[in-house]
């Protein structure tokens, strides 16, 4: 094989994984495109809440369910759990409770009445 030959075959190798690069480059930014951003209208529908989107109070149900994945680091299911089915399950109270927030129980509640309509 000549010098030639050799430099070819390695230009083609170049351009076939500069290519590789450039289409794994571009599925992840399609999958990035698709990633829903938290606290937006399009979250508040995914989670299944049917009634007024309303920012502010999204927000503040929102934040308890991010507090409690910080609370439990190692369980990354908590804040997903907590937000499933417009807030209505177990894991969101089990967080109300774990962040000594019972006082405020009932407020939680009529916002997620509001929210889930």
């Amino acid at each position: 094989m000549s010098i030639f030959q050799v430099c070819t075959l390695g230009r083609m190798c170049l351009w076939f994984l500069l290519i590789i690069g450039l289409l794994s480059q571009s599925q992840q930014g399609a999958a990035h495109f698709y990633k829903i951003q938290p606290g937006t209208f399009k979250e508040f529908q995914y989670i299944n809440c049917q009634g007024t989107y309303n920012r502010s109070t999204y927000t503040k149900l929102i934040r308890i369910c991010e507090e409690c994945q910080n609370l439990y680091r190692n369980d990354y299911t908590v804040s997903l759990e907590c937000k499933e089915n417009c807030f209505q399950n177990e894991m969101f109270d089990k967080c109300v409770l774990s962040l000594l927030l019972a006082h405020k129980e009932e407020e939680y509640k009529n916002m997620i009445t509001y929210a889930s309509g």
